[in-house]
């Protein structure tokens, strides 16, 4: 039997997800409306660029405004072989697309988190957050076989055989199932608020993501499946395909992206089973071995605090000027590393600290020459695609570039973007099932 078809979803007046914190009202209103020198109200910052201004809240719980499709067209084929062998195969190829992403509770099953949150209480549009669903997997694929083993009464073996060795060889059937399915999707999202003011209320996690560095594999070439799981195998992700956005922006990464995928997932579950039939045969007793993950497969799942409700880049680096004491313990890592430079760097205590005064002026030069802040833009950098293994200290912070590379670093999550081990191991099941 061969099946072609196609399936299609739409999802409208979903939910979305909308979390933010409280700051002073910028539109001034009072506890005690008729007392103008009472309080100022709390109120989340995002409401001046939300819908409906100063009722953020009131957005999060009735806006209804998002929508899905899903398309998907499969191929299943099923063969009955004759002798006792049956089998088929399935693949399907499907897509998801939404502005309200959820990826629910899978976080074991398909190796994400929970939630994908949107940036719209921001003033983001929903065109701006439609993109792949967090649940989103391209290719499913299956295979199915079962055979009933050719021994026993009637059989090719043992055809003639008495009750007594029927029972004991004969009524066997082995069976096997297969899958294999695309890695899910990945998201991502700065570790802080980008000084916009609102994060997501009691989570810690921002809904604010980084801008795309156009021309920048997603997927890290330092990354190997050798060295798959943890920190110490870097991140899967390449960082330095993201950058940071202007202060007080919003990133132009999709709420999900659907450039890169985890790697594909793969298992094969096997089943042998006897049944052993008891008098006019309608009372049976049947054994059953089942095989799970036969091959060992271990799978991946993005780490726990590197989930769709925790993925984030990169935390905001420090704007203020060098300490003496973050300098000293850079120059003395550097003198250590570099034990035979004929000019060393200077430390604390020395005369005419001029190393010190050379990374403290070059933030406060550009301060100065900038109504005493730091402009919007001075981290956006480009990190390298091994940040999470380079010790800080390495970088030349007498520089401008070293600074800023060794502020970043400082702030960097060398847990993001990592893989853990779903630690599914194969096992084995033994049961007895009875019918009377």
């Amino acid at each position: 039997m061969l099946e072609i078809g196609y399936q299609g979803n739409k999802g409208t007046h979903l939910n979305v997800n909308l979390r933010t914190t409280s700051v002073r009202d910028p539109l001034g209103r009072h506890v005690n409306p008729n007392d103008p020198n009472s309080a100022i109200i709390n109120v989340p910052l995002a409401t001046v660029l939300a819908p409906y201004a100063g009722f953020t809240q009131l957005f999060q719980n009735y806006n209804s405004a998002a929508n899905s499709i899903r398309h998907a067209g499969y191929i299943n084929l099923q063969r009955r072989m004759g002798h006792g062998l049956n089998g088929g195969v399935n693949y399907t190829f499907q897509k998801t697309l939404t502005d309200a992403s959820d990826s629910a509770n899978c976080a074991a099953g398909c190796g994400v988190g929970h939630r994908t949150w949107t940036q719209i209480s921001y003033g983001a549009t929903y065109q701006k957050e439609r993109s792949v669903a967090a649940f989103n997997q391209p290719h499913v694929s299956s295979a199915n076989a079962s055979y009933d083993l050719p021994v026993g009464r009637g059989q090719f073996l043992l055809a003639n055989a008495g009750r007594l060795v029927d029972r004991l060889a004969g009524g066997r059937k082995i069976s096997a199932l297969g899958t294999m399915t695309s890695g899910s999707p990945f998201t991502v999202a700065l570790q802080d608020d980008n000084l916009l003011g609102a994060v997501n209320s009691g989570s810690g996690n921002t809904m604010v993501r980084p801008n795309v560095v156009l021309g920048v594999p997603l997927k890290n070439p330092n990354w190997s499946k050798d060295c798959a799981y943890g920190a110490a195998c870097g991140p899967y992700i390449n960082p330095a395909a993201f950058v940071r956005p202007d202060y007080g922006r919003l990133g132009n990464a999709p709420s999900v992206l659907p450039w890169l995928y985890a790697p594909m997932r793969k298992y094969l579950d096997m089943t042998l089973m006897k049944t052993v039939r008891i008098g006019d045969g309608k009372k049976t007793v049947q054994l059953r071995v089942d095989a799970f993950n036969v091959f060992n497969y271990r799978g991946n799942s993005i780490s726990a605090n590197n989930s769709f409700s925790g993925a984030w880049h990169i935390g905001a680096p420090s704007t203020a000027d060098m300490p003496l004491s973050t300098y000293n313990g850079w120059a003395s890592a550097s003198n250590a590393s570099h034990p035979n430079d004929q000019a060393p760097v200077q430390v604390s205590g020395q005369p005419n600290n001029q190393a010190y005064q050379q990374v403290v002026n070059i933030t406060a030069q550009v301060r100065g020459a900038n109504n005493g802040v730091l402009p919007t833009n001075f981290f956006i950098v480009t990190v390298p695609a091994n940040m999470s293994m380079i010790n800080p200290n390495t970088f030349d912070i007498r520089t401008v570039s070293g600074v800023k590379l060794y502020q970043i670093r400082n702030a960097y999550n060398t847990s993001w973007g990592t893989f853990s081990d779903l630690q599914n191991a194969r096992n084995l099941q033994l049961s007895i099932r009875f019918t009377f």
